[in-house]
């Protein structure tokens, strides 16, 4: 029995499959048809298998051959500047729960979705699992949050454990570009000068490959039910920029005001990570220095190699 992974060719799915590897674990990859591998085509010892989730007569054969004992469900649409209020989150809660259903149906032990901090009530700057209230303002937020719902009530006395862990703001090497991290690089990359907004919200960052030893290590636990994952390392927005041109040593700087401040932008958004600490055991995030550093090394490592970076 393997564990599966869906949109496991993806920014944050990639590193699951290879933290799992190395762990020993059998690892079933779902990519969607038509899509390049760029993150896990040298990867050995899995199976990957085309599969669009959406269609749901292919997902009802393949998960009774595959037999999944975990499975990492990651897959959602997430294009930068787009997926908060595109109606393809919609369809993504169809897909959602036609994967459960079968999952469950087949013996499966254990599901982890990721769920978002954007589920939150944002007036409250600091979310804590059993007492913030959940207020989405998104579609994205929301669709999230009406799938951890009916999951949560579909599954119960199924034998079929599950765990949503919500994620924050996460970073790193070959991220897609539109995103903020990504877009510094760019102008680092081309030693141009960076127009921003004066950055003074505070937000936790976490390293692409810590997010993926944490998701990990809740997938492995027996926490259920919703639960936060972060650094525990709230940095402003100027000050991960400051660092990220300091640490790349650029002739060029951020120009911190040239772009009006986002609308309807909280000052404060961080995880209060008492169940990721206390009920999983895990606490191992990067600083944001050693973050960026080990970032800008994974950069620098892929264009030694030629080859695409993990």
């Amino acid at each position: 029995m393997s564990t599966l992974v869906t949109g496991a060719d993806g920014f944050i799915g990639s590193r699951i499959v290879h933290n799992l590897v190395a762990r020993g674990e059998e690892v079933t990859a779902f990519v969607r048809p038509g899509t390049p591998l760029r993150r896990i085509s040298n990867v050995s010892k899995i199976r990957i298998v085309r599969c669009d989730l959406a269609d749901h007569e292919e997902v009802s054969r393949l998960i009774p051959e595959i037999l999944p004992r975990r499975v990492v469900h990651l897959a959602w649409f997430t294009k930068p500047g787009l997926y908060w209020q595109s109606k393809k989150n919609i369809s993504c809660i169809e897909d959602g729960i036609h994967l459960a259903g079968t999952l469950a149906s087949t013996g499966c032990e254990r599901l982890l979705v990721t769920g978002t901090c954007a589920e939150y009530d944002w007036r409250f700057g600091v979310h804590d699992e059993s007492v913030t209230p959940t207020w989405p303002h998104s579609l994205y937020g929301a669709t999230k949050h009406a799938l951890h719902v009916v999951l949560d009530n579909m599954l119960a006395g199924t034998g079929l454990s599950l765990v949503w862990p919500r994620l924050y703001f996460v970073y790193g090497h070959d991220e897609a570009p539109g995103r903020l991290v990504s877009n510094a690089l760019s102008s680092i990359a081309r030693g141009e000068d960076f127009p921003c907004t004066e950055g003074l919200q505070v937000r936790d960052y976490i390293e692409v490959e810590d997010l993926a030893s944490a998701l990990v290590a809740v997938l492995y636990a027996s926490v259920c039910g919703s639960i936060n994952v972060g650094s525990g390392h709230p940095v402003s927005v100027r000050h991960l920029v400051e660092r990220l041109f300091a640490i790349s040593k650029s002739p060029a700087r951020p120009l911190f005001g040239a772009l009006p401040a986002m609308q309807d932008q909280p000052p404060l958004l961080c995880p209060e990570l008492g169940r990721l600490r206390n009920e999983v055991g895990w606490d191992n995030a990067r600083s944001i220095d050693m973050g960026i550093e080990k970032m800008m090394a994974d950069k620098a490592g892929k264009q030694s190699r030629g080859a695409p970076g993990q």
